[in-house]
């Protein structure tokens, strides 16, 4: 199981590494109920989605198929915190367009 768990720290993307980890140790980002949750999974898919690893993992898994990915960082502490805070901000968060968003309005 750890070599597992290290062959998959190694060969994914450290940016979706560190954001992970943020997300699931951060108490301020803990969702208060299951709609928070869903908005939050929202702005990340949106924000992640737009960052150049992500379209990079898809080029290496299902495009091409050649599992080589080039990450644009090469190690965790690589990853900039305001790339970190980027995808958490709440400026400019896409809205989730759920119907009770509209009754909350």
């Amino acid at each position: 199981l750890a070599d597992k768990i290290r062959h998959a720290l190694d060969t994914r993307s450290p940016y979706s590494i560190v954001i992970t980890h943020r997300l699931l140790t951060d108490d301020d980002l803990k969702p208060e109920d299951i709609l928070d949750s869903l908005r939050l999974d929202y702005v990340m898919a949106c924000r992640i989605g737009r960052y150049p690893d992500f379209s990079e993992g898809v080029r290496a898994v299902l495009i091409d198929k050649d599992n080589t990915p080039i990450w644009q960082h090469d190690r965790l502490d690589a990853v900039e915190e305001d790339l970190i805070k980027a995808v958490f901000t709440m400026e400019n968060r896409p809205e989730l367009g759920y119907p009770q968003d509209q009754m909350n309005s």
